[in-house]
């Protein structure tokens, strides 16, 4: 893309592409797009919401974080209202489930003005 300033997908995951490592993985609730665009500039494991069902996550956290990885959220995971359901489209239940479930196992580590990107630390989560 010519200008980077204006590239939604670069301004939105810089600190994830940033700091993600080869065995991590990251739990996304974004478009295709910006998934081609993390699955381009990162080697970590891409898990997909609500594409992913919970067994996948769970199944994904263990092998991650066994391997010594890190698993990372983006922004839209946990927002409120991430806009990408509608009343005539709503969010899948287990998705509304799987989100709950996990949102206190993470804590943030950067802020930008789209929000937070989580770090799954159970342990800290807890405290």
């Amino acid at each position: 893309m010519a200008d980077e300033a204006s590239d939604y997908n670069r301004r939105t995951s810089q600190w994830v592409i940033d700091h993600v490592r080869e065995n991590d993985a990251i739990l996304t609730d974004e478009t295709p797009s910006y998934c081609w665009y993390l699955r381009y500039h990162t080697h970590a494991r891409l898990i997909r919401l609500p594409q992913a069902k919970p067994a996948d996550i769970v199944e994904a956290i263990q092998t991650v974080r066994r391997n010594g990885g890190h698993v990372l959220a983006t922004p839209d995971v946990f927002a409120k209202d991430n806009g990408k359901h509608h009343a005539s489209d709503p969010e899948p239940e287990y998705v509304t489930r799987v989100r709950a479930a996990l949102r206190p196992l993470f804590v943030p580590v950067s802020h930008n003005r789209f929000g937070n990107v989580w770090l799954f630390r159970p342990e800290q989560a807890a405290q």
